[in-house]
């Protein structure tokens, strides 16, 4: 998933990409807390690509996926609406 994310034509298509993926994990009744691992070795695993030297969409898209996934986690904590 983080190549998909990293070649993403748009910051659209990287949240659209995320949920497509948060989606499938929930229909194929993957416990939540299994969900929140999953998005959480995800943010892990794309700050420890800050490291590297890529073009700048792909630092954007690296952006745009942990704030969406940081964004999901805190709804599913019910801190946000």
């Amino acid at each position: 998933m983080i190549n998909e994310l990293l070649n993403a034509a748009s910051f659209a298509e990287v949240k659209y990409k995320i949920d497509a993926t948060l989606l499938k994990l929930k229909d194929q009744n993957i416990l939540e807390s299994r969900i929140m691992k999953f998005m959480d070795d995800t943010i892990m695993e794309l700050k420890s690509l800050n490291q590297t030297k890529l073009p700048y969409q792909q630092y954007a898209n690296i952006i745009t996926a942990k704030v969406h996934l940081t964004e999901l986690q805190l709804q599913m904590f019910n801190v946000i609406n």
